[in-house]
């Protein structure tokens, strides 16, 4: 039997998907406020209510060597060593996805994630969208929403900023 004045909203949609969700929303906003590094991956699909997949990193940024600047694409470099800590295993590449700023403020963002470096880190960092401003050691989440592609490297720098141009046009015209 239905309660009569449930103490929740009669809005609230019970469904144990949601119900799960809801309780990833509230994890995922306790590990911001106490500033936890974090990455939850999310893969499901129960059509047509319901359709989500998500991998989402936070973390503190960092300086870079200032390469993306240098060629019209800033980036947000996040520290890397949480992530090796807890042996995540994200595919390498470029992902289309959002950047959250500690105001609560989202972007589109590019995202790149890998290769290794010397001391088998890989590469954190975002192009966010039409942000201008320094983000240096404020913490910063990331959530990458579709694989644009693998990572790979390019034969010169024109090339690059050719590829970069077409994946920012590219998560400009997503929508997710």
């Amino acid at each position: 039997m239905a309660h009569p004045n449930p103490p929740w909203p009669r809005a609230v949609n019970t469904h144990p998907h949601m119900l799960a969700f809801i309780a990833y929303c509230l994890l995922f906003e306790i590990a911001t406020l106490l500033s936890i590094p974090f990455l939850l991956t999310i893969d499901k699909s129960h059509k047509p209510l319901y359709s989500y997949s998500m991998i989402l990193l936070a973390g503190k940024v960092i300086r870079g060597e200032a390469y993306g600047r240098n060629i019209g694409f800033p980036t947000a470099n996040i520290d890397r060593r949480q992530y090796a800590r807890e042996k995540h295993s994200v595919k390498f590449g470029v992902y289309a996805g959002y950047a959250i700023l500690p105001s609560g403020k989202k972007y589109k963002a590019g995202i790149v994630i890998g290769p290794l470096d010397s001391k088998q880190l890989p590469k954190l960092e975002a192009h966010i969208i039409n942000f201008k401003g320094i983000l240096y050691d404020k913490k910063l989440t990331l959530i990458l929403k579709t694989f644009l592609r693998p990572f790979k490297r390019f034969p010169s720098e024109m090339a690059l900023k050719k590829q970069i141009t077409k994946d920012v046009a590219r998560i400009k015209k997503l929508t997710f």
